[in-house]
């Protein structure tokens, strides 16, 4: 993988996906999917500056609890065992983030399954909830459904 394939991965995900690219089965998921292995082989020195990248776009999404949450779990697992002190650093920013979710989801779940190709990870039944309340919602509304 070119270097400004790796960047492009890193970098665009809000201009190419959505403003959610790291929602479950998102655009950003899968990207970060084929970076994952990409990552972990680079030394160190080279992996340092791509960190750096992913915590500058991971800071385009800090209104979004998820997104920030999940870019932390990739860089979380980046490093592990190869940077432990920015491992730690990044379980620290993690922890202190998920603390303003509402959710109750298991986001570092949602990255591992995602990087596993598991369709039906953790956030697979709360999406699935979410559809079927909305459609009992809509046909409710427009008089499909009675009750």
């Amino acid at each position: 993988m070119t270097a400004d394939t790796i960047r492009r991965l890193i970098t665009n995900q809000k201009a190419e996906h959505s403003p959610h690219a790291f929602r479950a089965g998102g655009a950003g998921m899968a990207d970060f999917k084929q970076l994952y292995p990409v990552l972990r082989r680079l030394p160190m020195d080279e992996l340092a500056e791509w960190l750096s990248l992913i915590d500058a776009m991971r800071a385009t999404h800090g209104e979004c609890v998820a997104c920030g949450c999940k870019l932390l779990a990739y860089e979380m697992l980046i490093t592990h065992e190869r940077l432990p002190r920015r491992s730690a650093h990044y379980a620290a920013l993690y922890a202190d983030l998920y603390g303003y979710d509402t959710t109750g989801r298991d986001f570092l779940a949602e990255v591992r399954a995602s990087l596993r190709g598991d369709p039906a990870g953790p956030a697979a039944e709360h999406h699935k909830r979410g559809w079927r309340q909305l459609a009992l919602e809509l046909a409710l509304a427009q008089g499909f459904y009675r009750p």
